[in-house]
């Protein structure tokens, strides 16, 4: 054994107490980097680290879009035990496109990406597809996106998230930014997700000019609010989904998907 490594070795601490100050970039990815060389079983790596910076983000989330795990539970074990099929958003558009007929089915999505591994992991772990689409500013690096058999990732825009910008709704910046910078978001969001051609408008704000950017940028859908039944008569670039609640009732969710 080199005398560096027998160093390392007898003088290794274990660190209980820490200091407030953030750390800089360059000493997070050298903690980063000796995590992944840990060994794992057979040498596959397989795992995923999650980095938390901000002490708010691990507190319990009480806002009224956050479900606890439970509740998640309860609405994957209806959709199991009542055989109702879980869509991939290419499934989807086909439906859309009237190309093909599907039995009782939903598209489940997440917005944000922000405490999504909590959904996720649930979904992934009881075999359900579902959708999450990201807001890819949020992240430094996506390399996750072939990680899950059931989780597919598509466009929240990637720093669009802005309320405020622009006339009417909640201002989302989708609705006035000038176009080139639009589409220079779009085409990036687009770029860090491999293509994704489906769209999630941030605030649900939309107007004919964001449409038409989604258009000149290669997206083929875009989903909004409007508590209703997405129906294969919608206009692909405004259709509807349901808000999901953590105070909604496990009848009101049979009766969002029928």
């Amino acid at each position: 054994m080199k005398q560096e490594a027998l160093e390392v070795l007898k003088n290794r601490r274990a660190i209980r107490s820490y200091k407030p100050e953030q750390i800089t970039d360059e000493e997070l990815n050298a903690v980063l980097e000796a995590g992944l060389y840990a060994a794992t079983g057979a040498g596959k790596q397989g795992i995923r680290i999650l980095v938390v910076q901000k002490p708010e983000d691990v507190k319990e989330c009480n806002q009224r879009i956050c479900h606890p795990k439970s509740q998640v539970l309860d609405h994957i074990n209806y959709i199991k035990d009542n055989n109702i099929l879980t869509l991939r958003m290419n499934e989807f558009e086909m439906w859309m496109d009237k190309r093909i007929n599907l039995p009782k089915s939903t598209l489940i999505t997440i917005d944000d990406g922000w405490r999504m591994y909590i959904g996720i992991d649930l979904f992934e772990e009881n075999e359900i597809n579902a959708t999450v689409f990201l807001i890819t500013s949020w992240f430094k690096e996506i390399k996750f996106l072939n990680d899950y058999k059931y989780i597919e990732f598509h466009s929240h825009g990637d720093n669009l998230h802005i309320a405020g910008k622009c006339p009417n709704g909640r201002g989302g910046l989708i609705k006035c930014l000038e176009k080139s910078k639009l589409l220079e978001d779009l085409a990036l969001s687009r770029k860090k997700l491999g293509g994704s051609t489906a769209f999630c408008y941030p605030f649900y704000d939309y107007n004919d000019y964001a449409i038409a950017a989604l258009k000149e940028a290669g997206f083929t859908m875009a989903f909004r609010g409007g508590q209703k039944k997405a129906s294969q008569n919608d206009n692909k670039y405004k259709i509807p989904r349901y808000e999901i609640f953590r105070s909604d009732t496990m009848e009101k969710i049979k009766n969002y998907i029928g």
